[in-house]
Parts: C-alpha cells; sequence; structure tokens
C-alpha cells in the first residue's frame, strides 16, 4: 500500500475480523487469546501493507495463514497438544428440552472426538468443515500439498467415524489405547 487508504483498512478489517477471530477461538477455545491472535493477524497486514510486503491477493487467506502461524507459536510455547474445537455443530432454534440434552450429548461426543485426531487432523476439519474453506485453500494456509489435505481429511473422517460409531461402553475402554494410535496418525 503506497498510501495507507483508511476507508480500504476498514473495509478489510470489517469484512474479515469476525472470521479471523472465530477460527483462532475454535483452534484454541480462549476468547482472550482469539482476540489476540485475530489483532495480531492484522497487525501483521497493515505492517505488511505498509512495508509494500502485503498480499497481492487473497486477503483472507493470508490472514487465516498468519492466525495459523500464531496458533501454532502459541501452542509451541505452551505446549499444548490438543486443539479444542469449540463449535456449535448442531444447531436449532428452539428445540424441545429431550432434543436439546440429545443434541447436546451428541456434541460432546463430536468435540471428544475430534480432541482424539491429531493436531493436523483437526486443523483440516477446522478449516474445511468449519471455516468452509476450498481444499487450495486448507492447503494454502498449512502451506501442505492439496494431496496432503485429502490424505488428512479422509483421514480424519474414516477416525472420527470409527471412534463414534464405537459406542460410549466401548469407547471409554478404547479411549486411551485408540487416543494414542490416531494422535499417530496409526489408525
Amino acid at each position: 500500500m503506497q498510501a495507507f487508504d483508511s476507508d480500504a483498512w476498514s473495509q478489510i478489517f470489517d469484512k474479515h475480523y469476525e472470521r479471523v477471530y472465530r477460527y483462532a477461538y475454535r483452534r484454541l477455545g480462549d476468547h482472550e487469546a482469539a482476540q489476540n491472535i485475530a489483532s495480531d493477524s492484522f497487525y501483521r497486514l497493515l505492517v505488511a501493507f505498509q512495508d509494500g510486503n502485503g498480499p497481492r491477493d487473497g486477503v483472507l487467506l493470508w490472514l487465516y495463514r498468519t492466525a495459523h502461524n500464531l496458533v501454532i507459536d502459541l501452542y509451541r510455547k505452551s505446549s499444548q497438544q490438543t486443539i479444542p474445537l469449540e463449535e456449535t455443530l448442531l444447531k436449532d432454534n428452539d428445540p424441545l428440552p429431550e432434543e436439546a440434552l440429545v443434541a447436546g450429548q451428541e456434541q460432546e461426543q463430536v468435540r471428544t472426538a475430534l480432541q482424539l485426531l491429531n493436531p493436523d487432523q483437526q486443523e483440516v476439519v477446522a478449516l474445511k468443515f468449519l471455516e468452509g474453506l476450498e481444499n487450495v485453500e486448507v492447503a494454502e494456509i498449512m502451506q501442505i500439498s492439496v494431496g496432503a489435505v485429502k490424505s488428512l481429511q479422509h483421514r480424519a473422517l474414516a477416525n472420527l467415524a470409527r471412534i463414534l460409531h464405537r459406542g460410549p461402553a466401548r469407547q471409554e475402554r478404547g479411549s486411551a489405547e485408540a487416543e494414542g494410535r490416531i494422535k499417530d496418525g496409526v489408525e
């Protein structure tokens, strides 16, 4: 950006902040940390534009990649290995109490299953299904090939299916054993 255009900057911020924040929140499960990641991503974008190094196209992908890298850095600093995916996966405007209870239990089972995936599989699931991005966009953000995205997605969905179809009693017995295999990408 040769001259700072506050109107253009406001439009970029208004259009993309919520998505970057939501992505960071899903990855971290912490509102304050997500706000920090989103804010830092936009700050870095502003500095990049001012230095003439901003993205020529794909501002949103640049922001996602920056947020992704900041989240990875945060995990490295905290040594946290699992990534909470705080998302309401099932939506209903006004469920009956029984339906709400069942939906809540199903959501908890899905969250637990997602946490058993390795971090790369969790990332692909978050970007593909919660953010609605295409394989090419996910590959660019994660800085891997499209084939690797497809492979991670396939393994993640297969692992989720195995975990979720196991049933509550069998899932509890085998969860510690399965967790080790899934995180290593064996299962």
